[in-house]
Protein backbone atom coordinates (compact mmCIF):
# COMPACT_ATOMS: atom_id res chain seq x y z
CA UNK A 1 0.00 0.00 0.00
CA UNK A 2 3.16 2.51 1.07
CA UNK A 3 4.42 1.61 -2.42
CA UNK A 4 1.31 2.52 -4.53
CA UNK A 5 0.81 5.73 -3.12
CA UNK A 6 4.34 7.25 -2.55
CA UNK A 7 5.17 10.05 -4.96
CA UNK A 8 8.69 9.62 -5.47
CA UNK A 9 10.37 7.85 -8.26
CA UNK A 10 12.91 5.60 -6.27
CA UNK A 11 11.42 3.56 -3.26
CA UNK A 12 13.21 2.94 0.15
CA UNK A 13 11.69 0.27 2.22
CA UNK A 14 13.37 0.39 6.08
CA UNK A 15 11.84 -2.09 8.96
CA UNK A 16 10.34 -0.29 11.60
CA UNK A 17 13.27 -1.29 14.28
CA UNK A 18 15.95 0.75 12.26
CA UNK A 19 18.32 3.19 12.84
CA UNK A 20 20.31 4.60 10.43
CA UNK A 21 21.93 8.07 8.94
CA UNK A 22 19.61 9.86 6.87
CA UNK A 23 22.32 11.91 5.04
CA UNK A 24 23.78 8.70 3.81
CA UNK A 25 20.74 7.16 2.87
CA UNK A 26 19.68 10.19 0.28
CA UNK A 27 23.31 9.40 -1.12
CA UNK A 28 22.34 5.93 -1.92
CA UNK A 29 18.86 7.02 -3.24
CA UNK A 30 20.75 9.39 -5.84
CA UNK A 31 22.81 6.40 -7.18
CA UNK A 32 19.64 4.36 -7.83
CA UNK A 33 18.59 7.27 -9.29
CA UNK A 34 20.86 7.36 -11.60
CA UNK A 35 21.43 3.82 -12.78
CA UNK A 36 17.92 2.40 -12.37
CA UNK A 37 18.60 -1.02 -13.42
CA UNK A 38 20.03 -1.61 -9.95
CA UNK A 39 19.12 -1.67 -6.18
CA UNK A 40 20.65 -1.94 -2.70
CA UNK A 41 19.79 -4.66 -0.26
CA UNK A 42 21.03 -4.53 3.45
CA UNK A 43 20.35 -7.86 5.76
CA UNK A 44 20.02 -6.76 8.65
CA UNK A 45 17.96 -4.47 9.32
CA UNK A 46 16.20 -5.22 6.03
CA UNK A 47 16.32 -2.06 3.62
CA UNK A 48 15.63 -2.25 -0.27
CA UNK A 49 16.36 0.94 -2.27
CA UNK A 50 14.62 0.21 -5.50
CA UNK A 51 13.01 2.38 -8.58
CA UNK A 52 9.63 2.87 -8.52
CA UNK A 53 8.44 1.70 -12.04
CA UNK A 54 11.18 -1.92 -11.13
CA UNK A 55 9.59 -2.64 -8.24
CA UNK A 56 6.28 -2.10 -10.15
CA UNK A 57 7.18 -4.20 -12.96
CA UNK A 58 8.45 -6.85 -10.88
CA UNK A 59 4.72 -7.15 -9.08
CA UNK A 60 6.05 -5.41 -5.88
CA UNK A 61 6.21 -7.78 -2.40
CA UNK A 62 4.83 -11.54 -2.82
CA UNK A 63 2.55 -11.87 0.29
CA UNK A 64 2.67 -15.70 0.22
CA UNK A 65 5.65 -15.08 1.67
CA UNK A 66 4.72 -14.72 5.55
CA UNK A 67 5.16 -12.05 7.39
CA UNK A 68 6.55 -8.47 5.89
CA UNK A 69 10.18 -9.12 6.71
CA UNK A 70 9.94 -11.78 5.04
CA UNK A 71 8.88 -10.20 1.42
CA UNK A 72 12.22 -8.44 1.18
CA UNK A 73 13.84 -11.48 0.70
CA UNK A 74 12.49 -12.91 -2.00
CA UNK A 75 12.44 -9.73 -3.86
CA UNK A 76 15.98 -9.46 -3.81
CA UNK A 77 16.31 -13.15 -5.33
CA UNK A 78 13.84 -12.77 -7.94
CA UNK A 79 15.66 -9.36 -8.58
CA UNK A 80 18.95 -10.77 -9.49
CA UNK A 81 16.98 -13.41 -11.27
CA UNK A 82 15.62 -11.46 -13.75
CA UNK A 83 18.85 -9.39 -14.26
CA UNK A 84 19.00 -6.64 -12.09
CA UNK A 85 22.21 -5.84 -10.40
CA UNK A 86 22.39 -5.66 -6.25
CA UNK A 87 24.98 -2.94 -5.51
CA UNK A 88 27.19 -3.24 -2.39
CA UNK A 89 25.03 -1.45 0.36
CA UNK A 90 26.86 1.42 1.60
CA UNK A 91 26.73 0.66 5.43
CA UNK A 92 29.13 3.26 6.36
CA UNK A 93 27.76 5.54 4.78
CA UNK A 94 23.93 4.60 6.37
CA UNK A 95 25.13 3.04 9.08
CA UNK A 96 21.80 0.78 9.61
CA UNK A 97 21.21 -1.05 12.91
CA UNK A 98 18.76 -2.74 14.76
CA UNK A 99 16.88 -0.75 17.83
CA UNK A 100 14.99 -3.64 19.12
CA UNK A 101 16.85 -6.05 21.59
CA UNK A 102 18.88 -9.15 20.24
CA UNK A 103 16.52 -11.57 21.27
CA UNK A 104 14.23 -10.10 19.11
CA UNK A 105 16.14 -10.91 16.06
CA UNK A 106 17.26 -14.31 17.47
CA UNK A 107 13.72 -15.73 16.94
CA UNK A 108 13.14 -14.38 13.91
CA UNK A 109 15.81 -16.40 12.69
CA UNK A 110 13.87 -19.59 11.81
CA UNK A 111 11.57 -17.25 9.86
CA UNK A 112 13.94 -15.81 7.40
CA UNK A 113 15.58 -19.32 6.90
CA UNK A 114 12.16 -21.11 5.93
CA UNK A 115 11.49 -17.80 3.45
CA UNK A 116 15.17 -17.80 1.84
CA UNK A 117 14.97 -22.03 1.72
CA UNK A 118 11.96 -21.46 -0.89
CA UNK A 119 13.20 -18.42 -2.17
CA UNK A 120 16.53 -20.17 -3.49
CA UNK A 121 14.44 -23.24 -4.39
CA UNK A 122 11.91 -21.01 -6.86
CA UNK A 123 14.76 -18.90 -8.20
CA UNK A 124 17.63 -21.36 -8.55
CA UNK A 125 20.09 -18.94 -6.39
CA UNK A 126 22.10 -21.89 -5.09
CA UNK A 127 22.04 -25.23 -6.39
CA UNK A 128 20.00 -28.06 -4.80
CA UNK A 129 21.89 -30.17 -2.48
CA UNK A 130 23.58 -26.65 -0.77
CA UNK A 131 19.52 -25.44 0.11
CA UNK A 132 18.57 -28.55 1.31
CA UNK A 133 21.33 -30.61 2.47
CA UNK A 134 22.08 -30.28 6.26
CA UNK A 135 24.42 -32.34 8.57
CA UNK A 136 21.85 -32.38 10.96
CA UNK A 137 18.91 -34.78 9.53
CA UNK A 138 15.97 -32.57 11.50
CA UNK A 139 16.75 -29.63 9.77
CA UNK A 140 16.76 -31.25 6.30
CA UNK A 141 13.20 -32.82 7.20
CA UNK A 142 12.29 -29.00 7.90
CA UNK A 143 13.38 -27.83 4.57
CA UNK A 144 11.47 -31.02 2.84
CA UNK A 145 8.04 -30.17 5.00
CA UNK A 146 8.89 -26.35 4.10
CA UNK A 147 9.51 -27.60 -0.15
CA UNK A 148 6.30 -29.64 -0.21
CA UNK A 149 4.23 -27.07 1.93
CA UNK A 150 5.27 -24.72 -0.67
CA UNK A 151 4.71 -26.73 -3.36
CA UNK A 152 0.88 -27.71 -2.05
CA UNK A 153 -0.48 -24.80 -0.52
CA UNK A 154 1.20 -21.66 -0.57
CA UNK A 155 2.16 -21.06 -3.69
CA UNK A 156 -1.85 -21.24 -5.37
CA UNK A 157 -2.64 -18.71 -2.66
CA UNK A 158 -3.62 -15.10 -4.42
CA UNK A 159 -1.09 -12.37 -4.73
CA UNK A 160 -2.62 -8.46 -4.09
CA UNK A 161 -0.45 -7.91 -7.38
CA UNK A 162 -0.17 -9.86 -10.35
CA UNK A 163 2.70 -10.33 -12.63
CA UNK A 164 5.53 -12.54 -13.22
Amino acid sequence: MGAAVARGDILCFVEDDAGLDFDGLLEAIKDIREDRQSFYWATEPHILIIAREVFFSMGGYDERYGLPGNWDVEMRERLKFYGYRMKEFPYDKIKPKHLRPSVWNKKRFYRMQKQLTLSYLRYRSFPLRRVMWRKNPLELARRIIWALEWALIQRWRRRSIFTR
